[in-house]
């Protein structure tokens, strides 16, 4: 069954250094990203999905929080919502 998902249009993006890997079907996923200074692993992949422009993977970090991931179709370009505690 198809998800729909809109990320909150007051969501802050800001640019993210991570790194990924290609998935079973040559997909990028990530595997770990900046936060800051540090860092941190990505211990979960708790949902993804896709919209026209980017993909996006709503994850579990290292240090117990949570972020939104997205990655630009075109550039490959990868961007992050602020860390938070709350799922």
């Amino acid at each position: 069954m198809a998800r729909w998902y809109q990320v909150s249009g007051d969501a802050r993006w800001m640019r993210a250094n991570v790194r990924s890997y290609p998935s079973f079907d040559g997909d990028e996923e990530p595997q770990s990203c900046d936060v800051g200074s540090v860092q941190l692993d990505v211990m979960e992949i708790l949902d993804r999905w896709s919209q026209a422009n980017h993909r996006y993977f709503k994850v579990k970090l290292q240090n117990r929080s949570f972020c939104v991931l997205r990655c630009d179709n075109g550039t490959q370009e990868w961007e992050m919502t602020a860390p938070t505690t709350h799922r």
